[in-house]
Formats: C-alpha cells, sequence, structure tokens
C-alpha cells in the first residue's frame, strides 16, 4: 500500500464499494498527517527497495513512482523497480527476477 493513510483508506473504500474506510476518510489531514509514513520520510535511514507490477489493478503503481521520487528528493538511494506486464502479485520470469533481486538486496543490505 502507500505511506499516504488517506490515498489507502480511499482504495480501501473503493474495493469494499464503501463498506469500509468513510469513518477513517472523516478524519482530519492534520491528524491524519500523524499516522503516515509519507510525512516522515527524511526519518529513514535504511536501505529501501520497490517492486511494483507495471499493471496492478490493487495498489496504483503511480504509489511506488511517487515513493521513490520523494526518497530521491531527499537524498536517499531507493532501488526502485517495475515489472512490466505484472500485476499485484508476479508471476513466470518476473516474479524469478523479483525473489533474485530481494535475495541479492538483503545479502548486500544486511552485511
Amino acid at each position: 500500500m502507500s505511506g499516504n493513510e488517506r490515498w489507502n483508506y480511499e482504495k480501501i473504500f473503493e474495493w469494499s464499494e464503501g463498506e469500509r474506510g468513510l469513518e477513517e476518510l472523516a478524519v482530519p489531514d492534520a491528524d491524519m498527517a500523524q499516522i503516515g509514513a509519507i510525512d516522515y520520510l527524511e526519518r529513514i535511514d535504511a536501505a529501501v527497495a520497490i517492486h511494483h507490477g507495471a499493471v496492478d489493478p490493487t495498489v496504483p503503481p503511480e504509489w511506488s513512482a511517487d515513493l521513490c521520487a520523494r526518497l530521491e528528493a531527499l537524498g536517499r538511494q531507493p532501488e526502485c523497480f517495475s515489472y512490466p506486464g505484472q500485476p499485484h502479485t508476479f508471476y513466470g520470469d518476473s516474479d524469478a527476477q523479483f525473489m533474485g533481486r530481494v535475495f541479492e538486496f538483503f545479502d548486500r543490505t544486511l552485511r
């Protein structure tokens, strides 16, 4: 999902066909900002890798692109990957590529 809690609840409201998320969407922006990770990105002091299917129908790929851009603007160096033709859950060669990248990332960053 997103570090932007309002975006998350908007999507939850959409996915649930209005059954969930309405109460959360009534929270004032200032209060929502206190719980959203998107408002605290400057505190990140760890390696970050973001992987997203380019045709994800569940979580908009634009959310990952936005997060990568925000982190880069803060001087972080996120590893951002988009997988052409992949939905929310990867499959086939893209899944193998994703798993390889994740293993390599953790092997490199946890040393």
